[in-house]
């Protein structure tokens, strides 16, 4: 019983800070006036997802970064343009790299762990 013990804090902490850069890439999108949580219930799932690693990978066309959007989403194209307009400041996205790239590692550590 230690031992599982031991394993599941391990698991919780490594969650724990995962969620942190969540959080930082909130925050790093919120500098940079972009307003995903507004149109994407959750910035993680697939389409959240797909728009921050494009941004990270250079893409600013607001309209490229809304047709990873997900069909089943309530807001519409033009919405999620308009809330896709902000200021792309370099600080801030290699603010929003860094904390994906972070989040990343900890959910690979999440998912290795519980597969072994």
């Amino acid at each position: 019983m230690a031992a599982l013990r031991s394993y599941l804090r391990q698991r919780q902490r490594l969650l724990d800070y995962a969620a942190a850069h969540i959080q930082h890439m909130q925050k790093a999108l919120m500098q940079m006036n972009l307003q995903l949580h507004h149109v994407v219930s959750d910035i993680t799932g697939v389409p959240g997802m797909s728009i921050i690693r494009a941004i990270v990978a250079g893409e600013r066309d607001p309209s490229v970064l809304a047709s990873y959007r997900d069909r089943r989403c309530h807001a519409s194209v033009e919405t999620v343009c308009q809330a896709l307009g902000g200021n792309y400041r370099e600080e801030h996205t290699f603010a929003l790299t860094q904390a994906l790239e972070l989040y990343d590692v900890y959910k690979t550590k999440v998912w290795s762990a519980t597969t072994d």
